[in-house]
């Protein structure tokens, strides 16, 4: 239980503003484990059956293996699987708050495998961004026509 709990560090979700949760990454991630829990929670969000936006802040990430952005394709390769079942499209946006050539680099390989299963917006190098601003905006869903935008 305690090694879950050492897990889940890599990134934990945030879910006082739901709709909107936040997930928030730091350090590496060290397993196949720590991905899984990654994912799983994830998968949580689509049970609750409900329209959520996604705020992921990446800025505090380490040394990730690119071992991990080809799970990463496969899981948003699951997601659009999921799709096939009636209203599972619950993920209406996300944001993604990059500071690091590397996670931009894997980012890049992610999307380029995969396509995103929503519209993205990617803000890039910003080290003071209000997230308050960004839960208001998500908050007024507003209409994103590109896959990823870069703000």
């Amino acid at each position: 239980m305690i090694k879950d709990l050492i897990l889940k560090m890599w990134a934990e979700y945030n879910h006082s503003a739901y709709p909107i949760v936040e997930v928030n990454m730091k350090g590496n991630i060290n397993s196949d484990k720590e991905f899984e829990l990654f994912t799983d929670e994830w998968l949580k969000l689509y049970e609750k059956k409900r329209d959520f936006v996604l705020i992921f802040d990446t800025r505090d990430v380490g040394w990730v293996s690119p071992r991990y952005a080809f799970m990463m394709a496969d899981f948003i390769t699951l997601l659009k699987k999921r799709r096939l079942v009636p209203n599972l499209e619950y993920l209406k946006r996300a944001c993604i708050i990059v500071d690091s050539w590397w996670v931009k680099s894997l980012l890049w390989l992610i999307f380029y495998l995969e396509e995103p299963v929503c519209p993205i917006d990617y803000y890039d190098n910003v080290w003071d961004i209000n997230v308050e601003c960004l839960l208001e905006e998500a908050n007024r869903n507003l209409v994103i026509s590109q896959k990823v935008r870069i703000v």
